[in-house]
């Protein structure tokens, strides 16, 4: 997209810039230029701010008026409107999480900025920044975001995380995606909820859910990026469930799972879905369903007893729901927590907790 031998500058000067200089230098009047122009008073301001093209009728009209050949005028807007895309580029370059890109080994950031235009194009594998707005932008449009002080750059760290994890899908060899191979899994899925220490329940997981034609990655979130997971299906039709841990404990891993796991076999007619803090995202119907559904499969509604009358449960009797439900204290707590029963700092120490090595979760010991 950019070449070193020739100055870039990291600001685009649009031909208006040289309009104005001459009419002050050879005090021609404003309206006498733009009535040669045959614009009106605002059509001739946008074209001062570059908002509206300079065509061939123009630019004779400027080389009649203010001096220059139509060549120059029409080359001086050529170069304008290339090196807005460029400075539109570097922009986007900066709302990037670049720091957590590089922390992450994603991406090496070259100190020249032009540079860094291509390497970050080269990452999300575009050629130019509209083809990155039709593959990402264009697509997080079904994502509805939140106005938060706290995520000012979303699109760009949540495109940023989504191309991590197509990156780290790359090797997949598990086929196209089996709705029906993955709703009859879930009792195995649920079974490794059991398992305590990531190390050898997400191996599982990941063979599992190839088994279904999906794909389980974990992606950590980059600066930015408020998601705990997303779930698409892929070009060559390959189910991708995508988790970043971000809490780090057994309760919010396993919901989030099956959260994706549900869009995945309800709500396949949108193209991609990417959930995480409430503060960011905006929730709907199909939100609510998957969250739903999340807790059905982690603890079955129709066993759940009544908590209504029954007196706060103890730490016992937490881990004796656990032990008959089939799934783990901390999956128990998470859904009191959510129900009311429990508040939300209540018996959190029987929760298993996870510690981050590069991507991968490790148990807390």
């Amino acid at each position: 997209m950019t070449t070193n031998q020739e100055f870039m500058p990291r600001w685009a000067s649009s031909p208006g810039a040289t309009i104005q200089d001459l009419m002050v230098s050879k005090d021609v009047r404003s309206a006498d230029v733009a009535e040669a122009c045959g614009l009106g008073s605002d059509e001739f301001t946008r074209l001062l701010h570059g908002s509206i093209p300079l065509t061939a009728k123009i630019a004779e009209s400027l080389a009649s008026h203010l001096g220059g050949s139509v060549s120059f005028w029409l080359n001086r807007e050529k170069r304008f409107r290339e090196s807005e895309v460029i400075v539109e580029a570097d922009q986007w370059v900066q709302s990037l999480p670049l720091k957590s890109m590089k922390k992450l080994a994603w991406l090496e950031v070259p100190r020249d900025w032009r540079a860094r235009i291509d390497a970050c194009l080269e990452f999300f594998g575009s050629d130019s920044l509209e083809t990155w707005k039709h593959s990402y932008a264009d697509q997080l449009q079904t994502v509805r975001f939140r106005t938060s002080p706290s995520y000012p750059n979303q699109v760009s760290s949540v495109s940023s995380w989504l191309r991590a994890g197509e990156i780290a899908h790359r090797e997949f060899t598990g086929g196209s995606f089996d709705p029906d191979a993955l709703f009859s899994a879930l009792p195995e899925f649920r079974q490794l909820t059991r398992v305590a220490d990531p190390e050898d329940f997400v191996p599982q997981l990941q063979v599992l859910a190839a088994k279904c034609g999906v794909s389980c990655v974990i992606v950590p979130a980059p600066e930015g990026c408020a998601a705990s997971g997303a779930s698409r299906v892929l070009g060559d039709g390959s189910g991708l469930i995508q988790l970043s841990g971000r809490y780090l404990s057994d309760d919010q891993f396993w919901f989030s799972f099956f959260h994706e796991v549900a869009h995945l076999l309800l709500h396949r007619e949108a193209p991609i879905h990417v959930d995480g803090d409430p503060g960011a995202f905006e929730t709907d119907s199909r939100e609510s369903e998957a969250n739903s559904f999340s807790a059905d499969v982690l603890w079955p509604f129709d066993h759940r007893p009544s908590m209504r009358a029954a007196k706060k449960p103890s730490r016992r009797d937490i881990v004796r729901l656990a032990s008959n439900a089939g799934t783990s204290p901390g999956i128990i707590i998470g859904q009191l927590q959510s129900s009311g029963v429990l508040n939300h700092a209540e018996c959190n120490n029987l929760k298993r907790r996870y510690v981050r090595h590069g991507s991968k979760l490790l148990l807390k010991k």
